[in-house]
């Protein structure tokens, strides 16, 4: 019933808009993504204990965007997944029994010549998504969107976002927190810079006794790329926050920095060194230095590292799986197109803790291999394998034992 009832509401809206508009242009599209997931020790780094599962997850979406006049357009997005087999018994978008739910729901407005106003449900990501991804995390690969007002004001080569962003609000029902995103976001070519601020105002319990700290976080940062299909690459970004967590003194500092070169051979040969650095809370001090990721859970730098996660002492919210906190890294990554349709990259890194917070004895976090390959089987269905192992270091108490993760997916567009 709630899936006819969304669908007649869209229906009903684009009638809506062609009554009122005359001839509106609509673009109607969207994606069936079928993806399997396995993963062995992740969850506690133990053979002993049983955490080997093996799982599918179903998403489907459906587009539609409307140019309902000059300066006026409206978007809306339906999203489902469902996730089947062992560990996992639950949909996303924040709903246990796999309903459908409004991903996206936008207006944008031209207001003049080079500023536009974009309102409602929408996703936000900007540059490798370091600190702008995944606005709400807790749906997992489900869904990213920010119930936000973007501004956006552009001149020539030249354009600055302004952010407003709800994120949770106490009194809709559940343990949610009363969060707030502010931000200013700059583009001038190459280059990237922006001011963001985050506000949590109290404390809250959630489930299993978890408390939701105070929180109040500002960073000042920036970034600078150049990215071609072929020839030199480089990026880095680097960003340095100031604020309050549960009231301690919070300051923290965070980068990453990747170069490399592609040729324009055949097969386009490539390599890539890079590495990351995410401050980590030093206990011996009352300030809190850890890294802050914002809206950063997901799995930037490995799919199955968010997964060890799980513990209590390299996170900031002990409810949050995946935030990438205290932690510096090193990578050679090679890459490789032995056919037009194909891609595949091969990446070692190496993982170290930047203080040393678990029972462990020193800051070696381990050793991360991860393959995947790509596949472009058609103009409209896109294919992907990707493999994970790691070895865990010294920063683990000594029973850790190594883990791995695999994926396949296929996502048809239409």
């Amino acid at each position: 019933m709630r899936v006819r009832a969304a669908l007649c509401a869209v229906l009903f809206c684009l009638a809506a808009l062609n009554g009122w508009c005359g001839e509106a242009k609509t673009v109607l599209g969207g994606e069936i993504r079928l993806r399997g997931e396995g993963f062995d020790n992740p969850l506690d780094l133990r053979d002993s204990a049983d955490d080997a599962y093996a799982y599918y997850r179903m998403r489907t979406r459906l587009n539609l965007e409307v140019d309902a006049r000059p300066g006026l357009h409206f978007g809306f997005r339906l999203g489902h997944e469902y996730r089947f087999g062992r560990g996992e018994k639950t949909a996303g978008v924040r709903d246990a029994d796999a309903k459908l739910a409004i991903d996206n729901a936008w207006a944008k407005i031209d207001v003049a010549e080079g500023i536009a106003v974009k309102l409602g449900r929408q996703d936000l990501c900007y540059g490798e998504g370091f600190l702008l991804m995944d606005g709400t995390p807790a749906d997992g690969s489900s869904s990213a969107f920010f119930d936000a007002m973007l501004g956006r004001w552009t001149r020539s080569d030249l354009s600055l976002d302004l952010i407003v962003a709800k994120l949770d609000e106490e009194g809709f029902g559940g343990a949610a927190r009363d969060e707030d995103l502010y931000g200013l976001y700059g583009r001038a070519r190459a280059q990237e810079f922006y001011l963001l601020h985050r506000q949590k105002r109290k404390s809250t319990e959630a489930a299993a006794g978890f408390v939701h700290p105070s929180q109040r976080t500002t960073a000042l940062g920036g970034r600078w790329s150049i990215l071609p299909e072929a020839g030199a690459h480089l990026a880095f970004e680097g960003a340095y926050q100031i604020g309050e967590l549960d009231g301690r003194e919070s300051q923290a500092f965070g980068g990453y920095a990747r170069g490399g070169w592609t040729a324009s051979a055949a097969v386009r040969p490539g390599i890539e060194v890079g590495g990351v650095f995410l401050s980590g809370d030093d206990p011996k001090t009352t300030r809190h230095e850890g890294w802050d990721g914002f809206y950063s859970e997901w799995p930037m730098f490995s799919e199955l590292l968010v997964y060890t996660m799980g513990d209590q002492l390299t996170r900031i919210r002990p409810d949050d799986l995946g935030l990438w906190t205290n932690m510096a890294s090193g990578w050679i990554e090679g890459r490789v197109s032995p056919h037009s349709k194909v891609k595949a990259t091969l990446r070692a890194t190496r993982l170290w803790a930047v203080e040393e917070t678990r029972p462990g004895r020193g800051n070696s976090r381990g050793f991360l291999v991860a393959a995947a390959a790509n596949l472009a089987l058609a103009s409209d269905l896109q294919g992907q394998i990707l493999g994970e192992y790691f070895d865990p270091g010294s920063f683990y108490d000594c029973g850790a034992e190594p883990a791995i993760y695999g994926r396949c997916q296929i996502i048809a567009r239409f």
